[in-house]
């Protein structure tokens, strides 16, 4: 039976901190099954420094099915099967890219270096690194950003992150500190654009070359990945209402047959357990998250989907137009915006998701069209209320799940699920380049002629700078806007506070505020914050920058060129 291998997730999502140490105590791996958001043992931080976030990769085993001649995986290959060389290419291209957002005709970052050879050595970061199943690592992954001297030197270095494996000899990539600067102490100017800066997020492409117990050379199969390297997640329990993973499966819904056939069963019915309801429960948590979210959908309010009442009605498939769970369907329909492509009209307040879109597009954030067209089936009470599904049931872990084609699945979506598929602008894991269909060859793919870097280096550069501008509805559940804390007096009771506290600024964010910032985590049925640093701010080690005339960053603004 004819025999191939994959590497899962397709794409890992790994995130930057600043505690450097790679022991099991300085990193945590980053979700691996949908909807479980374990909290690492003693918090996401160590000694007043965050932890990164991993990206662990497996390798699976794909037979021929008989009958449908599909490939299906049959079991996952590791250590005690196989030795397993893994090279992950690791590229940070901001610094060497087009500004953003994009001008017509396409305007150059660090534009006075002109001759395209040095801005590839001077400019982008790149380096490639290799790793067996039997070595636990680490192996750095180094360059040098600026170096005209090609010296070599660590005030030229840039750590893009390191490569382990665990005890099974499956690939963990960690990303880097999230340390920016500029090494000839250039200013910052803005909030997308500061030339002669770098940062040390990243993205990548994983290959592994297999030789099986016994066999007397390596598979012909070498099977490929991605890696993104993104900011933390600091509400890491809560999702964004249109991640990621939206976006991909949306896309893959319009690839060419030949890529293969959406993964997951009964994908033609809409189920309200897997479709519907996390919509539904995302939109409602987002109150944990920002302000704007607490007048319609905070606890015991008419929006509130995970309120027993209004979830039973919402959950009920009456068709009839005048029954209250048709009502109540509809109304949550007549409240969203329309995405493109939909012959849907309009609701009476088609509003929702009330976050920001995309200033220089003019492209508001909607749901995704397949998202959208699941919500319309169920509103018309076309769907599957899984009536056997307990809803509130935990989320299994990883290790929970037994089947082989459940196990491919829950790795290709986990990460994905907790980063943003939208808006972009210009986006926060990623850029807007995942929105073309191109690139993508097969569900969850992107192809291998899509160069390490191009998914990232639409980015601002610095990210801290973008990151603590979008305030006020961008991506709340990855960058919250207000947080709560359980009332001292009234633990029952919660208090609102700013997610951002006084006196930050663009230039303290960036030289090491973003690590004293709290996460926001699951107290019970609340998300609560946690792991705030107020103390004293200690600077990452980032070069001096001139001072004078920067101006302040702060609220994103057209007239500025910010969000």
């Amino acid at each position: 039976m004819p025999t191939a291998y994959r590497i899962h997730p397709s794409i890992g999502i790994a995130r930057l901190g600043n505690q450097q140490g790679t022991g099991p105590q300085d990193y945590f791996i980053g979700p691996e099954s949908p909807g479980h958001h374990p909290i690492p043992p003693d918090g996401y931080k160590r000694n007043g420094k965050i932890k990164r976030q991993g990206a662990r990769f497996r390798v699976y085993e794909y037979e021929t099915d008989e009958a449908t001649g599909e490939l299906r995986p049959v079991r996952e290959i590791n250590s005690d099967h196989a030795t397993i060389k893994w090279t992950v290419l690791l590229a940070n291209t901001k610094a060497s890219a087009q500004t953003f957002p994009p001008n017509d005709p396409p305007f150059p970052r660090n534009s006075d270096i002109e001759d395209e050879d040095e801005r590839q050595r001077l400019l982008s970061l790149r380096k490639e690194e290799t790793i067996n199943s039997g070595d636990p690592g680490p192996r750095p992954l180094d360059d040098f950003f600026l170096d005209t001297g090609g010296t070599g030197g660590d005030d030229f270095r840039v750590h893009l992150g390191d490569l382990l494996t665990d005890d099974k000899g499956r690939l963990i990539v960690l990303g880097g500190y999230g340390k920016s600067f500029s090494p000839t102490g250039a200013e910052l100017v803005g909030t997308f654009n500061n030339d002669e800066w770098c940062d040390d997020s990243s993205d990548g492409i994983i290959t592994a070359e297999i030789t099986l117990n016994g066999a007397g050379g390596p598979v012909p199969d070498r099977p490929t990945a991605r890696v993104i390297v993104g900011p933390p997640d600091y509400a890491p329990a809560i999702e964004t209402i249109v991640s990621l993973y939206d976006l991909a499966e949306d896309i893959a819904t319009r690839l060419p047959a030949g890529a293969g056939p959406l993964p997951g069963p009964g994908e033609g019915t809409v189920s309200f357990a897997r479709h519907i309801y996390p919509i539904l429960r995302r939109t409602a948590q987002q109150h944990w998250v920002t302000k704007q979210a607490d007048d319609g959908h905070a606890p015991g309010k008419q929006a509130d989907f995970l309120r027993a009442d209004i979830l039973r009605l919402l959950r009920d498939p009456d068709a009839s137009d005048t029954s209250p769970a048709f009502i109540a369907r509809n109304h949550v329909l007549n409240y969203l915006a329309v995405p493109p492509g939909s012959t849907q009209p309009p609701g009476e307040y088609p509003i929702m998701p009330l976050l920001s879109g995309e200033p220089d597009t003019g492209r508001e954030l909607t749901l995704t069209l397949l998202q959208f067209e699941r919500m319309v089936r169920w509103a018309k009470g076309d769907f599957d209320p899984d009536d056997g599904v307990d809803l509130n049931a935990p989320a299994p872990a990883f290790e929970q799940i037994d089947d082989v084609a459940e196990q491919v699945r829950a790795l290709d979506r986990a990460g994905l699920d907790t980063a943003i598929g939208g808006s972009f602008y210009p986006g926060l894991e990623a850029s807007r380049f995942l929105r073309e269909e191109s690139i993508w060859v097969a569900p969850f793919r992107v192809s291998d002629e899509v160069p390490a870097g191009a998914l990232t280096e639409g980015m601002a550069l610095p990210w801290q700078t973008d990151f603590l501008a979008c305030r006020q509805g961008w991506w709340p559940a990855n960058r919250p806007d207000r947080v709560k804390k359980r009332d001292p007096a009234n633990p029952s009771q919660f208090v609102d506070t700013d997610w951002e506290f006084d006196g930050i600024s663009g230039e303290s964010f960036t030289e090491g505020d973003w690590v004293r910032m709290a996460f926001v985590v699951q107290d019970s049925d609340a998300f609560v914050e946690s792991e705030l640093d107020e103390g004293a701010l200690e600077p990452l080690g980032v070069a001096p920058a001139k001072r004078a005339g920067r101006p302040p960053f702060g609220r994103r603004s057209l007239e500025t060129g910010g969000q």
